[in-house]
């Protein structure tokens, strides 16, 4: 198979570009890791293997950064004389193989599959990259380290197949699968195999036993439990004697002590109502006395009115007599001054008389001038204080004739001439409302909310009810207890209950029990035949799941066997590769059938050793030397394309000297591409600049 050009658009780090190959060594170069030798290598598996109607978010996000459509690849290459185009496009979900010779295009997904495994020898896309297709970080394995579970198991077959057909001449059977189920039938109880059946069958068994048990106790307790039964019975039939002239007897004291509490109740009701009638009566008798006072009767406010005159009135003489006796105080005073008068009138003319005989006469005459005036004024004031009351005075006439007004106008609507006369009376008027309304209170009291005639016929029965429940009472006195009686026969009687209870309780036990019976001993009989075919059952699938293990550990011995051979094969073919890249260092090397990993004899510690013990640039040598080999053992006359992303980078000169020379003498047969950064391939191959 020879790959000639690619065309890749929006997948990773390439754009929009095409490129072209050569047969023979094809060395891809990319001026740095982004300039996207990585993205040009996976986009040819891509081409190969990948479905284009997938919805997987790994494979969407393959799709460049920013763009807004996704990826699509077209691939053109040669094989067995026939040239081809493949189209893979996430776009629009196509997936088209064209045979460009005949015009022959295959549109389904599993035919463009098997076409694709039948061009390159490689069924799958793990298979491909197991083999043909080596990138950087995936040197150190057979199968890369992201291929988990399933997948790997299933690359695994398909290159042990590979292998055994080398030895066989035919693809063979995936004996890992085989051998897989075998031991998931005789293990795991979701394979639905034997050990299943037997698992299933042994929890049967230990169910019904469990069942059985149960069922044996029941029919084992059918005939204690009829003697049982008849003892209750009887002992229910002596309570069922005793029991009932206890609780007439109870009962009747219990009506004699109802009727007690309800002719008491009933007297105090009729208590109460003859209290009602009798404030009734009351109420009608002060209406009618209060109807001589009617003519108080909403005259709150002119009450209030001559109240406040008659208050007046008496205010108005009490000051009056109080400004009148100042009056007469003054006056007292303003005569008892008149010595003032006469002093100075003496002081004066005795002063102007000295004036002619000595010179101090001045002076007097000054004082007696002083004092003369002093007594002018305090002769005002006097005069002053003595007006002003005299006002006030007439204020207090003119005030009290008014309420003298008020209070005639009040008493005559009133019908009274004397106020202390009409407020006496309006005084027991008010002690008749008062009373009244005390009296109305009480009587509502009992009442309620009803009205007197819905009282009334609630009660006018009551004379009769309470004669009835007297003569109840007396037919019941014959039965009648004393506390302690009563007490003693209350417990007697609870304890003939409980007993007949917890009896009555046994018994819908026990009749419960028998209706089920016969039922328990049918399924006795069909549980302990089922156990004896269980137990069958169960010796036949562990007879078939130990035949299973024995056949399971037949096959894997002869399929180790087979690998054995083919593993000989492989190692033969991979010493030559090792024996070139490491200068004869190493040159015996074992692989294991069961996990591809590889040991190889040490001349320096003269022993076989794990290669992963080695050092990396030993291991990288190995592990190409293994995916060459491989690839030229199960691919055979296919001959895929080799994909190398740079897996030289750590070797140093002389180790990449022997791996140019091993790619020179490979790329003879095959196609090789080398995605690489180096410029030491250039001189060797086909090159192709990315960048």
């Amino acid at each position: 198979m020879i790959l000639q050009s690619i065309g890749v658009r929006r997948f990773r780090a390439i754009r929009d570009r095409t490129i072209n190959f050569s047969a023979g060594l094809n060395i891809i170069k990319g001026s740095d890791n982004e300039a996207g030798k990585s993205s040009l290598r996976m986009a040819i598996v891509k081409a190969l293997y990948q479905d284009p109607t997938t919805s997987r978010a790994k494979v969407q996000g393959l799709t460049s950064w920013g763009v807004e459509e996704p990826w699509e690849i077209m691939l053109e290459f040669q094989a067995d004389s026939e040239s081809y185009r493949m189209v893979k496009s996430l776009k629009d979900g196509v997936c088209q193989l064209t045979e460009i010779g005949p015009s022959r295009v295959l549109t389904s997904k599993n035919a463009i599959a098997a076409k694709v495994a039948q061009i390159t020898g490689c069924p799958s896309e793990t298979f491909f990259e197991s083999t043909a297709c080596v990138g950087q970080e995936e040197m150190i394995g057979i199968i890369p380290e992201t291929t988990k579970g399933a997948e790997r198991h299933r690359t695994i077959g398909a290159i042990s197949k590979r292998l055994q057909r080398l030895l066989t001449g035919s693809e063979g059977s995936d004996v890992p699968a085989l051998l897989a189920q075998l031991y998931a039938k005789t293990h795991r109880k979701e394979a639905r195999g034997p050990y299943y059946h037997s698992q299933e069958t042994v929890a049967r068994i230990e169910n019904l036993q469990v069942e059985r048990v149960s069922l044996q106790a029941k029919v084992d307790n059918v005939m204690r439990n009829r003697r049982e039964l008849v003892g209750i019975e009887e002992e229910l039939r002596q309570i069922d004697k005793a029991l009932p002239p206890g609780e007439e007897l109870l009962q009747k004291n219990s009506r004699r002590l109802e009727l007690q509490e309800e002719i008491e109740r009933d007297k105090d009701r009729y208590r109460s109502f003859q209290r009602a009638q009798a404030y009734r009566s009351d109420l009608v008798r002060k209406d009618e006395e209060m109807a001589e006072l009617a003519g108080f009767q909403g005259k709150h406010q002119d009450i209030e009115q001559l109240k406040k005159a008659n208050e007046q009135i008496k205010n108005s003489e009490a000051a009056k007599a109080g400004l009148e006796g100042h009056i007469q105080t003054l006056r007292g005073e303003k005569i008892a001054q008149r010595w003032l008068l006469v002093t100075g009138l003496a002081i004066t003319t005795t002063a102007f008389l000295s004036l002619l005989v000595t010179k101090y006469g001045g002076i007097a005459a000054v004082a007696g001038l002083l004092a003369l005036g002093y007594w002018t004024i305090r002769q005002r004031d006097f005069e002053r204080q003595i007006r002003s009351k005299a006002l006030r005075i007439f204020e207090l006439e003119a005030d009290k004739a008014h309420a003298q007004d008020v209070m005639v106008d009040i008493l005559g609507s009133f019908g009274f001439k004397d106020c202390d006369a009409c407020l006496a009376k309006h005084g027991v008027y008010l002690e008749k409302i008062a009373n009244r309304e005390e009296t109305a209170l009480r009587l509502s009291g009992i009442l309620g909310e009803r009205e007197w005639a819905t009282y009334e016929r609630e009660n006018e029965d009551l004379v009769i009810r309470i004669s009835a429940a007297q003569r109840e009472l007396d037919s019941l006195l014959c039965s009648k207890l004393e506390t302690i009686e009563s007490q003693r026969l209350e417990q007697e009687v609870s304890k003939l209950q409980h007993q007949k209870g917890e009896l009555e309780t046994n018994k819908a036990a026990l009749d419960r029990f028998f209706d089920y019976t016969d039922a328990a001993t049918d399924q006795l009989a069909a549980v302990e035949e089922e156990l004896e075919w269980r137990e069958e059952e169960k010796d036949f699938f562990e007879r078939k799941t130990r035949l299973l293990k024995i056949t399971r550990e037949m096959l894997r011995e002869a399929h180790r066997q087979t690998l054995t051979r083919a593993a000989d094969v492989l190692n033969k073919e991979l010493g030559n590769y090792v024996s070139m890249m490491t200068d004869g260092r190493y040159q015996e090397v074992q692989i294991d059938e069961e996990d591809l990993t590889m040991r190889t004899f040490s001349p320096e510690k003269l022993d076989w050793v794990d290669v992963r013990e080695l050092s990396r640039a030993t291991q990288d040598q190995f592990y190409i030397s293994a995916r060459l080999a491989l690839v030229k053992l199960i691919t055979g006359e296919k001959k895929p394309p080799i994909l190398l992303d740079d897996p030289f980078v750590n070797f140093h000169p002389r180790r990449l000297e022997r791996v140019i020379a091993l790619l020179r003498q490979l790329s003879r047969d095959k196609q090789i591409l080398l995605f690489t950064c180096s410029d030491v391939y250039d001189d060797y191959g086909n090159v192709i600049l990315l960048s």
